[in-house]
């Protein structure tokens, strides 16, 4: 189980614009060759190749896909970048 959100995540939360993706052939296809390279479940292919296509991190809390295909955990992605979790000005 993730540990509990800190403020800023929490900010974060609820300011996110979030995106929606078609599933082509070539989304499926990619998702199916980083499955096959990366000994990866249907899911988890089918996430690192949503992410990979925007050239978007890879978060997750997820052991399987840290290791096999270098996602980022929230919490080291935020120390990374500390301003991210800040909510944005939109006004």
């Amino acid at each position: 189980m993730p540990p509990p959100l800190g403020p800023r995540a929490r900010r974060s939360r609820r300011t996110r614009r979030s995106t929606s993706n078609t599933l082509s052939g070539a989304l499926l296809a990619a998702a199916e060759r980083l499955g096959v390279d990366h000994r990866l479940r249907g899911a988890h292919a089918l996430y690192a190749a949503t992410a990979a296509r925007p050239g978007c991190p890879l978060l997750s809390w997820d052991g399987e896909l840290i290791a096999r295909v270098g996602a980022v955990s929230p919490r080291d992605w935020l120390a990374a970048n500390p301003t991210a979790g800040d909510a944005p000005n939109w006004s």
